[in-house]
C-alpha cells in the first residue's frame, strides 16, 4: 500500500478518536452550563442531518451530512410552570439558543468559508424573550425558525413577533480549558443578561 495513502488513512484513525473525545467533553460542558443557569433542556437542530442511505447522500456535501454534531443548535426553555410552556409563553419566559460552531469559517448557515487557521470554535448563544402578557398561542421552536439572527450585541425586538426580544453573546470554547475558567464565563453571561434584558434565572 502507498505510504502516502497509510500515513493518510492513520491521520483519519486518529482525527476520529480526537473528534469523539472532544464531542463528548463539549457534550459534558453544556450540560453544565445548562445547569449552572437552571434551564430545562427544550429540543435541538442539525442542519448536517444524517441520510437514511448512503444513496441519498451523494453530492457535494456528502461528507459534511454525517458531521450532525458540527453547527447544532441547542435550545433550552426557562418557563413559569404553565400548562403547555413549548407553545404558550409567559412573560418573563425565555429560550436560549446554544449554536455549537466548532468550526467558524465552514461556510454553513450563510457564514463566509475561511481556512482552519483562519477560523475559531464558539459557542454563539442567543436568548429569545417573551415580554408581553398577550403572546397567546406561539411555538418557541416556530419563532426560533422565523427570525434572523442579530449582528450586535444589543437587544433587539424582534419585528416579525410583537413583545419578543433576542440578544446575542459569542463564547469562545478556549474558555472551556477548565471548570472554574468556564463557571465564570457562565456567571458573567448569566449577570450581563439578567442586566440587559430583565430576565430572572432563578
Amino acid at each position: 500500500m502507498d505510504n502516502a495513502l497509510q500515513d493518510a488513512l492513520l491521520d483519519v484513525r486518529r482525527a476520529y478518536r480526537l473528534i469523539e473525545d472532544f464531542q463528548r467533553r463539549l457534550i459534558s460542558a453544556l450540560e453544565f452550563m445548562r445547569s449552572e443557569l437552571n434551564v430545562d433542556y427544550y429540543y435541538q437542530y442539525a442542519p448536517n442531518s444524517v441520510p437514511r442511505s448512503l444513496t441519498g447522500a451523494m453530492g457535494e456535501n456528502s461528507g459534511r451530512r454525517y458531521l450532525p454534531f458540527n453547527d447544532l443548535s441547542v435550545f433550552w426553555l426557562k418557563h413559569s410552570g404553565q400548562d403547555d410552556p413549548f407553545n404558550h409563553p409567559c412573560y418573563g419566559d425565555f429560550m436560549i439558543d446554544v449554536w455549537l460552531r466548532n468550526d467558524s469559517g465552514n461556510g454553513q448557515r450563510e457564514e463566509e468559508y475561511a481556512l482552519p487557521e483562519n477560523s475559531r470554535s464558539l459557542l454563539l448563544i442567543h436568548v429569545i424573550s417573551c415580554k408581553t402578557h398577550d403572546a397567546g398561542k406561539q411555538n418557541w421552536y416556530n419563532l426560533w425558525q422565523n427570525i434572523d439572527y442579530p449582528a450586535s450585541n444589543d437587544v433587539e425586538a424582534i419585528e416579525k413577533f410583537s413583545g419578543f426580544f433576542i440578544y446575542r453573546e459569542e463564547l469562545d470554547m478556549v474558555n472551556l480549558i477548565d471548570k472554574e475558567t468556564f463557571s465564570a464565563c457562565i456567571d458573567g453571561f448569566r449577570q450581563r443578561v439578567s442586566d440587559k434584558m430583565g430576565i430572572s434565572f432563578l
